[in-house]
């Protein structure tokens, strides 16, 4: 069997679902319990931890990054202003990508115009869909502020 290692202290197998050529099955994958776990291995293999740890971090941020908005940039098509404007979308959320952070946001990565993170976003929606639900109508100004304050938003971030 390839590559051989036995299973570093700390760390667990875990069952992942992958699929090649149409078929599925499940790979088991090293994941550590701690960052100290996975201090204690690089450390073992004679590496500086914190440089190996650093540059992980720096290709998943960069490999996130490059995924980001492909979608919209492979939809635009041949239409020049729908791609540079998919293309221009991509970059601005490339310079804000965080691996780890909520999708759409959080930890300073923010990539909604609102500031809102897409979390914040549907707490908000259902709230005021709720409030629309049991009264009828839209909310006031006065008891947006009020969801808002309840959900943790700053109600600044409307106005986006």
């Amino acid at each position: 069997m390839a590559g051989e290692r036995t299973l570093p202290i700390g760390f667990t197998l875990k069952p992942v679902e992958t699929k090649a050529g149409g078929v599925a099955y499940t790979v088991e994958v090293p994941q550590a319990e701690s960052i100290q776990a996975v201090r204690d291995f690089y450390t073992a293999e004679g590496k500086n931890p914190d440089e190996v740890i650093l540059s992980i971090w720096n290709s998943g941020n960069e490999q996130g990054a490059k995924q980001g908005q492909k979608e919209r940039v492979r939809q635009a098509g041949d239409d020049p202003t729908k791609l540079a404007e998919a293309i221009a979308d991509h970059q601005a959320s490339a310079k804000v990508f965080i691996q780890g952070a909520p999708r759409g946001g959080g930890g300073g990565g923010t990539t909604h115009p609102s500031g809102l993170t897409q979390k914040q976003r549907v707490a908000l929606g259902n709230a005021v869909a709720m409030e629309m639900a049991t009264s009828g109508s839209a909310p006031t100004e006065g008891r947006m502020d009020e969801i808002c304050g309840e959900l943790g938003i700053d109600p600044k971030h409307l106005a986006a």
